[in-house]
């Protein structure tokens, strides 16, 4: 049943990274300049700042857990990117 899951996850994450890549402003701006892509078979999603024609990845996080995390990720991010 289980058999695989592994690699479904990843082609989610690399389906997902390409939409990103490909539309990066196509899902709303989470909050404080984060940007969040779910995934369509998982329940995760991917987190996201924009910085000129760079994106960077912060978090592959599951969404149901602490919806909220993104919030401490992005001081976390702030921090080591000053």
């Amino acid at each position: 049943k289980l058999a695989g899951l592994g690699d479904r996850f990843l082609n989610e994450v690399t389906t997902t990274l390409r939409f990103i890549k490909d539309y990066p402003k196509a899902r709303p701006d989470a909050a404080g300049g984060i940007w969040l892509w779910p995934m369509r078979r998982f329940p995760y999603g991917v987190l996201y700042i924009l910085e000129a024609d760079t994106i960077i990845i912060l978090a592959i996080g599951h969404l149901h857990r602490g919806p909220t995390y993104w919030r401490r990720v992005r001081r976390r991010e702030r921090k080591t990117v000053a």
